[in-house]
């Protein structure tokens, strides 16, 4: 009789763990609908080192330029931004993306339509 309650309540915290923490976070939009959301016309370029997807807004000059990436995973994030952080600009770090602008005050813009952490 122990053992059959233990089995059961083992199973009871398999199938409770499986349905609270075990769900992936939704993937972030594409970096094309990102560069909608900020305002900008991304277009999809060939991914950079640990990137899943990336697109590019403008280029270096312009005021709406973005370079948007997106990440399997924040392990891959955390990889390309500390490789990006070479080149310099301000980054806007999320779940599994990051943006790189030129200035503090797009990077508040990005950061209030799409959340992250500016770096």
């Amino acid at each position: 009789m122990k053992t059959l309650r233990l089995v059961a309540s083992t199973l009871v915290l398999l199938a409770l763990a499986g349905c609270s923490g075990g769900v992936k976070a939704s993937a972030p939009q594409s970096p094309v609908d990102m560069g909608k959301t900020i305002g900008c016309d991304a277009k999809q370029q060939s991914p950079t080192m640990f990137a899943r997807e990336e697109a590019l807004c403008g280029s270096p000059n312009d005021a709406t330029y973005a370079d948007i990436v997106t990440f399997v995973d924040n392990k891959n994030r955390d990889q390309w931004v500390e490789v990006a952080k070479i080149a310099g600009g301000v980054m806007v770090v999320g779940d599994s993306w990051a943006i790189i602008v030129d200035t503090q005050e797009r990077a508040t813009m990005v950061k209030s339509k799409l959340g992250g952490e500016i770096q």
